[in-house]
């Protein structure tokens, strides 16, 4: 087995199949945050902010999301062998993950933060607000209504403590159980 730095990326990307697709989704990944932290370094916390609404939903994914997780780098066998190599998985996600890091200095450095919220937390009007996109259902009916969690993407933001974009949850839906 070969490691990922013997691989002729060019000639893979070529091929149709899992490895070039996954080899797309990383480019994606790598642009977007390898780009990020160069371009907001020297820019003002209004200049963060502009960007921020222009890129909000991919920008957010990009950040939030955990590179292990969003895209699937364990060993499967229907997965490009690179790809099942625990070290090439490593440093790819170590690598996405340090970027990450960096956006978020660059982010911090200008006072803007992600909106997060705990799981069981009350929605804030304005904050937190329920995403139209999906509800996790629940056999707690005191969480009915309450923040489930924060989709990569969807995410809010806040610069200086004021909300410049609202995150919205997938909430909690009470769903009796069906027992005698």
């Amino acid at each position: 087995m070969r490691s990922l730095d013997h691989l002729d990326l060019d000639a893979l990307r070529k091929k149709p199949g899992d490895l070039s697709e996954a080899l797309a989704e990383l480019e994606d990944w790598c642009a977007w945050l390898v780009d990020r932290p160069t371009g907001l370094l020297r820019a003002s916390q209004a200049e963060v902010v502009e960007k921020l609404r222009l890129w909000h939903r991919a920008f957010d994914y990009y950040l939030a999301a955990d590179p292990g997780q969003s895209y699937p780098f364990a060993p499967d066998p229907d997965k490009p062998q690179a790809f099942a190599l625990a070290e090439a998985r490593d440093k790819l996600v170590g690598l996405v993950r340090r970027q990450q890091a960096k956006v978020r200095e660059v982010l911090a450095r200008v006072d803007v933060e992600r909106i997060e919220a705990e799981e069981g937390s009350p929605l804030i009007v304005g904050v937190t607000e329920k995403s139209p996109l999906a509800t996790q259902p629940t056999d707690d009916e005191a969480l009915h209504g309450r923040v489930a969690r924060i989709e990569p993407g969807e995410g809010g933001y806040r610069a200086g403590g004021r909300v410049i974009l609202i995150a919205h949850a997938i909430c909690f839906e009470y769903v009796a159980s069906e027992g005698c």
